[in-house]
């Protein structure tokens, strides 16, 4: 029950970073399991270290992929033909701002959030930048609706984990998630419609 208490006690009241809580819990934890609980074993630890590594290494080759990515846009000036491409649909802001939310729920939908800003954010945040977007706004408008994307059928990874952890059927916790649909729209809707929303405690920093 302390583990919570270091990571969102240490994050909130500002005197850890977000890795440097989760290091700290993370030592706790082995503290109390070796000494305290001894069900830790040196071999569980061990265990633990190996998986933590091969999450981190598909983070990082993520990562570098991202990098090389953003390069080949950069230079391609793919950037410059997404910006066009979604000025011809309208050049109403608020309209660019749907299209490019609707694109990124499908996409959310078969892609889990870090793969998807991956591969999206190095062609998108150019090309909305360029449109005259605050890059900030776009930002977390993108984050916000990837993750309601995830727990959007017909795949919804999220969704799929939480009816797995749950222990129901994944077609029951569609239904029973539906009257949610609503506000995640409404929610997404504000943010593209007041950037204010977004960008006003940002910006008093």
């Amino acid at each position: 029950m302390v583990v919570p208490l270091i990571i969102l006690g240490g994050i909130l009241s500002g005197l850890t970073t977000i890795t440097e809580a989760s290091g700290f819990a993370a030592v706790y934890a082995i503290v109390i399991g070796v000494v305290f609980y001894r069900n830790l074993t040196w071999r569980k630890i061990w265990d633990a270290l190996v998986t933590t590594v091969r999450f981190s290494g598909v983070v990082f080759f993520l990562l570098a992929t991202s990098a090389v990515l953003g390069w080949f846009v950069t230079r391609s000036g793919i950037a410059r033909d997404a910006a066009s491409m979604i000025t011809t649909f309208s050049d109403a802001a608020f309209v660019q701002l749907m299209l490019v939310c609707l694109l990124l729920l499908v996409i959310g939908t078969v892609m889990d959030v870090l793969p998807a800003l991956v591969v999206i954010a190095p062609v998108l945040v150019p090309a909305m930048i360029q449109l005259g977007f605050d890059p900030l706004h776009f930002a977390i408008l993108m984050i916000v609706v990837l993750n309601i994307s995830n727990v959007t059928p017909p795949v919804g990874m999220t969704l799929m984990t939480a009816a797995r952890i749950a222990e129901v059927p994944y077609e029951r916790a569609i239904v029973a998630s539906l009257p949610f649909y609503v506000s995640f729209l409404v929610v997404i809707v504000l943010l593209a419609a007041f950037p204010a929303l977004s960008t006003w405690i940002p910006s008093l920093l």
